[in-house]
């Protein structure tokens, strides 16, 4: 007899035990039932299946040639407790679990099915979950300890675009307390979703099948076929080699984990950045005394976030977030970056390198003193530096590996193989002789083509260079000849050929590369350089071209300091045009591949003499080989500066008029915090362009660190600008508009930004001191329009491409003094990098107090129609309003709440009492985007408590059009599938008896249904109306409605005016007897107003007041 043969025939001849399993199998009928062993005897041992939590409908479990059939209903896997059928076994060590979906019921979207790992069968137990969903593609979901809330990553399709449904494969892996979710369309390549810390309660666990309808009413069915669990080898270990040791460093919203095996090191972490002042991330260690260096194969990295996820080898002061630290690191989207804090607390700085830099790869990191190097190599043999920096370390620090995800809620696994830790000691003993090293022999000296320098112009080589360089001028062509060697433009020292000239004050220097060898490894340099002297360890800014490593922006910020740099398009073609401008001690960089559309690579302040140098230079980056660079097109301006003559038979261009000069009243500007280098602005009284050049961390949390070009600004009004232009400084780099309560860091304040990376934002913060807040828009990049406007506490962002149609992009109520500032920032977002943004187009308009208004026939915005009332149902952070318009039958609903949805809702209700059957129409006319899944439209309600029944259709910005309903008091919400649609949209929902149908419709003619009718049992006296949500509580969601049409058997507390409802072009009075209308009454009805010449088709029954009954409606 099997196993569950034997334990169901102990159970029935148990005696007493005959009632628990009389209950036990009748308990469906019950009602209710909790995890218990369920009647299947198919299952192969050692299986077992069990529904865990209060399902309505009883699950199953079966398995038949290779397939496991589980059926379950529940209302979801989510929160703190679940309902669900659990097709399991035991399991008591670590491995990978795999399985295809092969089917899933198309019910809910959010329906559940897939493979999970579970601490225990409890319903609030922690858990791990990879699943598939009929709507929403697949889930990777987590709980990360008994009773705490479940938390998930979705990807709903694949890398083609397509859907992820069944049939599809799942796969969990478990090492330790890190488990992955992976998915998979054939089997064989799997695709990671995501990973989570999670603290079960001891190494045995259970691992299965698990499927929820996510509707407790019915039973949705899942098969699985294709299953394997697969033991972890025993080989790896989560003991460390001696002496490292592992932690997490800061806050990290999940504890990381470190395995070792065979060489290879598996770190996990969470932690949102190694960056700013205090860093989070997971860090594997060993102390460091003197001087030293690491070596490390980066051999994978997740991309947890955007391209940001970071993964590198580190020496580290102390384990205080807050640690002096030097970082050489991958990411998966933006390449190899070195970075540094120079002190504890002190904010971060870092320089980039090509984004082809991808693991795998290596990462060498050196000590020497205070002296730290960074280096990165795809082959261990030949390393390219990424930069040196001087930091203040003790003698005794920290060196090792750390990883960081870059988001606080996942987990980013990366591996480190071939890493080696090596000290470095001075001896006093014998030096050891050098082996002599041939001399090599130097390349000869060309002739270069061309004659003698224009007048102005001087050459020679700067530092110790190989052979001696030479530079030539071809009048013909206007091309300057230049040959070199040196070893580079780099570090703290230079070797080059450099043609140049004096330059006082302010300018500019452009040229075209039109050639260049390809000598260094394809680093070699050509370009154009402002430099404060001719000695070799000078400050210079230069930018150049180079032959295998595109264009590079590159400076050295004091004399003999180390250099650093900015990377430029990566592939590039010659000829090449590039730029540098000086702007007081502001110096920005840019390239072009025609000579008039140029980007800008990055600004840098540095301060220099007021008389430079400026030029053109080149180095073959190797002090043996001689390199042969071109240019032309070579133009200095400036007070002082000599033109460069043109080439025989050109005739002089008119030049473009420029008057960049001090900003206009009543604007003024200066740095808001503590940024590391000072800002500036200017304006072309021409152009009507507002140039801004600003450091600082970011405008976000606590406390901003940016330009500011403002002007004092009282009570109400807008501001508009176009960001013409920004410097990608940081995909978060920031320019916009702004107003703000003060000029401290901390001040409360709301803008509209543009991101070279990150598209349009709303951010606020809504008092001094506290966090920030932010809404994304669109995915747009400059030139781009923004708009701002106040009124009263209330602020609206809302963003253009032609300055003409704005799309709202959010609002939030901000408690504000009536004197404020109103202006335009901008942020580098990198405190150590200078941002140049540009706009143009720029207004400000106030709005002057609204005075006593005189009576007028035109109506206008005001509170709601007599007896229409409104109020926020459930719990909201931002409260919400609601107005009308008479003119237009325009509502207009603002709204917070963190969802309609769930066992309670947050949202405005403008609402009426409907008694028995009736409808209600209304076109969503527009919609803040707060979140993709805010909502707006028509519902009916039993009661304003936040857990009332209910049926809602529903407009989304990003989710289309829906149906929701909560069948009972304070149960969880259901939604069916959407359709395709966005305001303007109009929606109805219809009450017959106890059911509710709803639709939606494009043009207010042709309606679709959505989903099927509901049966929901609601009292005969119910509540309808217009309903907004946010989706994001404390921000405010604005929705217009118009064309509400409240209809009913019996619709009390209705508005008086008709045109409330049914607002159109025309008047017209209508005389009739009201006595030949059942139940009418002598008064109110005066008019109607007219929509066409069409016949009257349709009658709402409407009440105007208390007494009367009725009134035609033509439609």
């Amino acid at each position: 007899m099997s196993p569950q043969l034997s334990y169901l025939w102990k159970t029935w001849y148990t005696g007493p035990l005959c009632l628990y399993l009389f209950f036990w199998l009748c308990a469906p009928a019950l009602g209710v039932v909790h995890a218990h062993p369920s009647v299947s005897l198919a299952l192969p041992s050692p299986y077992l299946s069990t529904d865990i939590g209060p399902v309505q409908q009883a699950g199953s479990s079966d398995y038949q040639d290779g397939v496991f059939t589980v059926a379950g209903s529940g209302s979801d896997i989510w929160l703190q407790s679940d309902q669900f059928q659990y097709a399991y076994q035991p399991v008591t060590q670590d491995g990978t679990y795999v399985a295809r979906v092969a089917s899933q019921t198309t019910g809910n979207p959010w329906a559940k099915a897939g493979i999970m790992f579970r601490d225990s069968l409890d319903p609030a137990a922690a858990y791990a979950l990879m699943a598939l969903t009929p709507g929403n593609g697949a889930a990777f979901q987590w709980r990360s300890s008994t009773g705490a809330s479940s938390s998930n990553y979705n990807l709903s399709t694949d890398g083609a675009d397509n859907p992820i449904v069944a049939p599809y494969y799942v796969e969990l892996i478990k090492k330790g307390n890190l488990i992955e979710g992976l998915i998979s369309s054939d089997g064989a390549t799997f695709t990671k979703v995501g990973a989570a810390t999670i603290n079960f309660s001891s190494s045995s666990f259970d691992a299965g099948f698990a499927v929820t309808s996510h509707d407790n009413a019915t039973v949705d069915t899942g098969t699985f076929d294709n299953v394997q669990f697969t033991a972890a080898q025993t080989s790896g270990t989560t003991t460390l080699p001696s002496p490292y040791q592992t932690q997490d460093i800061g806050s990290v919203g999940s504890a990381g984990t470190t395995l070792y095996d065979n060489g290879t090191f598996t770190v996990s972490a969470s932690g949102a950045d190694i960056w700013g002042t205090s860093d989070q991330f997971r860090y594997v260690y060993q102390s460091l005394d003197g001087d030293g260096q690491i070596v490390a194969h980066v051999a994978s990295q997740d991309d947890t976030d955007g391209g940001w996820a970071k993964a590198g080898i580190m020496i580290r002061e102390t384990l205080d977030p807050s640690s002096a630290y030097a970082f050489a690191m991958l990411t998966p989207g933006n390449g190899a970056n070195f970075q540094w804090r120079t002190g504890s607390g002190v904010s971060s700085t870092g320089v980039g390198s090509a984004s082809a830099f991808v693991a795998p790869y290596w990462l060498k990191l050196t000590r020497i003193g205070d002296v730290f190097t960074a280096y990165a190599s795809s082959d261990n043999t030949l390393f390219v530096e990424l930069g040196t920096v001087t930091i203040p370390m003790a003698t005794t620090v920290t060196i090792g590996m750390a990883v960081t995800s870059h988001n606080n809620q996942q987990v980013n696994t990366s591996t480190f193989d071939n890493v080696t830790i090596t000290a470095v000691t001075a001896t006093a003993t014998q030096t050891p002789t050098p082996t002599p090293t041939p001399t090599p022999s130097p390349t000869p000296t060309p002739s270069v083509v061309g004659g003698a320098l224009p007048g102005g112009y001087q050459a020679q080589d700067i530092g110790a260079v190989g052979i001696a360089g030479q530079a030539a001028y071809d009048s013909a062509t206007g091309t300057f000849n230049l040959f070199s060697s040196g070893n580079d433009i780099w570090s703290n020292s230079d070797q080059f050929q450099y043609v140049y000239q004096p330059l006082t004050g302010d300018g500019s220097i452009v040229a075209r590369v039109t050639a260049q060898d390809n000598t260094g490894g394809g680093w070699a340099k050509t370009g154009v350089m402002m430099r404060e002297t001719l000695d070799p360890g000078s400050a210079h800014v230069s930018t150049i071209v180079t032959p295998g490593n595109g264009a590079d922006f590159q400076w050295r910020p004091t004399a003999s300091s180390q250099s650093f740099n900015q990377f430029g398009p990566a592939n590039i073609t010659l000829p090449y045009w590039v730029k540098l401008t000086r702007a007081g001690n502001v110096f920005t960089s840019s390239t072009s591949s025609d000579g008039t559309s140029y980007t800008t690579i990055g600004t840098i302040t540095i301060p220099m003499a007021n008389t430079i140098y400026v030029g053109i230079a080149s180095t073959s980056h190797n002090n043996t080989t001689g390199n042969l660079s071109s240019l032309d097109n070579v133009s200095i301006t400036g007070s002082t500066a000599t033109p460069t003559p043109l080439p025989t038979g050109t005739v002089s261009p008119t030049p473009t008029p420029e008057d960049n000069g001090p900003l206009p009243s009543p604007y003024q500007t200066q740095d808001v915090g503590a940024v590391a280098l000072g800002g500036s602005a200017t304006y072309n009284s021409i152009t009507g362009k507002f140039t801004l050049n600003g450091a600082g961390i970011d405008i976000w949390d606590t406390s901003d660190q940016f330009r500011y070009v403002y002007q004092p600004f009282t009570g109400d009004g807008t501001i508009i600008a176009r960001v013409v232009s920004q410097d990608t400084t940081n995909g978060w780099a920031k320019a916009g508009v702004m107003f703000r309560e003060a000029l401290t860091t901390g001040s409360a304040q709301a803008m509209m930004v543009l991101t070279p990376f990150n598209g349009v934002n709303y951010q606020w913060r809504s008092t001094t001191g506290a966090p920030s807040s932010s809404i994304s828009g669109a995915s747009v990049g400059a030139p781009y329009w923004l708009k701002l406007t106040r009124s009263g506490d209330t602020f609206t962002g809302y963003a253009s491409n032609d300055g003409v149609s704005y799309t709202q992009v959010a609002s939030s109520t901000i408690p504000m003094a009536d004197a404020i500032y109103v202006g335009l920032v901008d942020t580098a977002h990198d405190n150590g990098l200078i941002n140049t943004s540009t706009f143009d187009n720029v207004s400000i308009t106030h709005v002057a107090p609204t005075p006593t208004p005189t009576p007028t026939s035109t109506p206008t915005p005001s509170s709601l129609p007599a007896s229409i009332n409104d109020l926020d149902v459930g719990s909201v952070a931002a409260s919400g309003s609601a107005s009308y318009n008479s003119g237009t039958g325009t509502f207009t609903v603002d709204g917070s709440g963190s969802d309609i949805w769930f066992n309670a809702d947050g949202f405005h209700f403008v609402y009426a009492s409907l008694t028995g059957d009736g409808q209600i129409v209304a076109r969503v006319v527009s919609q803040g985007n707060t979140d993709p899944w805010a909502k707006a439209g028509v519902m009916m309600r039993e009661t304003l408590d936040a857990g009332s029944k209910y049926a809602a259709a529903l407009v989304t910005p990003g989710n289309g059009a829906l149906l929701q309903w909560r069948a009972e008091t304070n149960q969880n919400a259901i939604g069916d599938s959407p359709i395709t649609g966005s305001a303007p949209f109009w929606v109805k929902i219809v009450r017959s008896g106890n059911d509710f149908t709803a639709y939606a419709s494009s043009d207010g003619t042709t309606y679709a249904q959505l989903d099927t009718t509901q049966t929901i049992p609601m009292a005969s006296t119910i509540y309808i109306g217009l309903a907004v949500t946010s989706h994001n509580d404390g921000v405010i969601s604005s929705a217009t409605f118009d064309n509400v049409d409240f209809s009913g058997g019996s619709l009390v507390n209705t508005p008086t005016p008709a045109p409330a409802f049914i607002p159109h072009n025309r008047s017209k009075t209508l005389s009739f007897d009201p006595s030949s209308v059942q139940g009418a009454s002598n008064e109110n009805f005066a008019y109607l107003q007219k929509v066409s010449s069409q016949p009257v088709d349709r009658i709402h029954p409407l009440k105007f007041s208390a007494m009367s009954h009725f009134a035609m409606l033509l439609m």
